[in-house]
């Protein structure tokens, strides 16, 4: 899965992907937005669902939600 980031501030980000329960599932740090684009090679253990990702920076953050089916 590739998500791409668009125009977000340039930062040093922290990626949390949370389920439905609010319980972080998947967690990566110093995502750094320069690249425009974050590359989550294995997701295949999520299970059929709605996810919030999260992009936590020092000055930011951005929500998203991801739908798997």
């Amino acid at each position: 899965m590739t998500i791409s980031l668009g125009q977000i501030e340039k930062d040093e980000y922290t990626l949390r992907i949370y389920d439905s329960q609010g319980k972080v599932v998947y967690s990566i740090s110093d995502v750094n937005s320069s690249n425009q684009e974050i590359l989550l090679n294995d997701l295949t253990f999520l299970t059929p669902g709605i996810y919030i990702m999260k992009l936590q920076g020092e000055r930011n953050s951005y929500c998203s939600q991801i739908i798997k089916k």
